[in-house]
């Protein structure tokens, strides 16, 4: 697809998102996830609004990606110079720092064209290393392997299995970055259980935990297809992690804990572009009802739970420790009152 005939079919979104007599997938997961953004209290709008801004956000994404995946790398190149808008601190001063660091997108509006923008960005700087799950497991990833291969040579890819999580370590302790989406999440004995839009989210550690491991910042980055044309490209301030002398497994968990608490704040501010709202609830458990009280039933659900998922050498005590903490203090105010 040339980048005119991309153009027009950007600019028909708008109508395609009010037929709603396409009961196509973009469709059913754009309404869906209407439903939770609309019963999180966010979104300002009502939920059929919600719906065509998260539909409309879904096939930009999918134009983009699309219109990738058919060009050549001089084009890629071409495109993502004139049509990606950045805000926030420059990516490139990371190239000055001594240490390496974490650049982590979630899986929020076009973030497959972000992992090739950073791929191109840093092709002749600093080496960039991305981790995905292996295609085997995830078939979808085999197309988006094929793109960040194609089109980096200064790039490293791997997945998140033994041999990729010690070459990650190495690389960050030697100054190098790498890109993950923090957001992912397969049923694992290793989950935390972060705080969410007043829910326990189910996490998985290993961007903090990479972050602790190698002492380097985590850089949240968002991706947002525009309205008229291309994406924005927000860079937040970097997240740091504990100090040398703090336990690791409680600095993992706070580091988590922070990043969650920023996803929650972009999400609150445009929360139509992440593809994950339609599993939140099964990934997730509610410990807040809506007059803002803590539901010490539901707490003590997630710490069975917790109890009895945990690994051997119990990963998840910090997760343990702040739900036990919360659970203590809702019953103390129960009592009181």
């Amino acid at each position: 697809m040339h980048e005119r005939a991309l153009r027009r079919r950007y600019a028909l979104i708008p109508l395609l998102s009010r037929l709603s007599m396409l009961d196509g997938s973009a469709h059913r997961k754009a309404d869906l996830a209407a439903g939770v953004i609309h019963a999180l209290g966010i979104g300002g709008r009502s939920r059929p609004a919600i719906a065509r801004e998260v539909f409309m956000s879904l096939w930009r994404s999918h134009l983009i990606l699309q219109y990738i995946n058919g060009a050549s790398k001089e084009s890629i190149w071409s495109f993502l110079d004139a049509n990606v808008h950045v805000t926030g601190p420059d990516l490139r001063e990371l190239e000055k720092r001594p240490q390496g660091a974490i650049i982590a997108t979630p899986h929020y509006g076009a973030f497959l064209p972000l992992c090739v923008y950073l791929i191109q960005l840093f092709d002749q700087g600093r080496k960039l290393h991305v981790m995905f799950n292996d295609p085997a497991k995830t078939p979808s990833n085999r197309g988006h392997e094929d793109l960040f291969r194609r089109v980096g040579h200064n790039a490293e890819f791997h997945y998140p299995d033994r041999r990729g999580i010690i070459a990650v370590i190495k690389a960050l302790k030697r100054g190098e970055i790498l890109a993950i989406m923090p957001d992912v999440y397969f049923q694992s004995e290793t989950l935390l259980s972060v705080p969410f839009f007043d829910r326990l989210l189910r996490m998985m550690p290993g961007t903090a935990y990479f972050a602790c491991k190698a002492g380097v910042p985590i850089v949240p980055i968002y991706s947002c297809p525009r309205r008229d044309f291309g994406f924005d490209l927000e860079v937040q301030p970097h997240l740091q992690p504990g100090g040398e002398d703090e336990d690791e497994d409680l600095a993992v968990y706070r580091l988590s804990c922070d990043y969650a608490a920023n996803m929650e704040r972009r999400f609150t501010r445009d929360p139509f572009h992440w593809i994950y709202w339609d599993n939140l609830m099964s990934r997730s458990t509610a410990f807040v009802d809506r007059g803002g009280r803590t539901d010490i039933g539901v707490l003590q659900q997630e710490l069975h739970r917790l109890f009895a998922s945990a690994a051997p050498m119990v990963r998840g005590q910090p997760a343990l420790c702040q739900s036990y903490e919360q659970l203590q203090a809702a019953i103390a105010a129960q009592e009181a009152a």
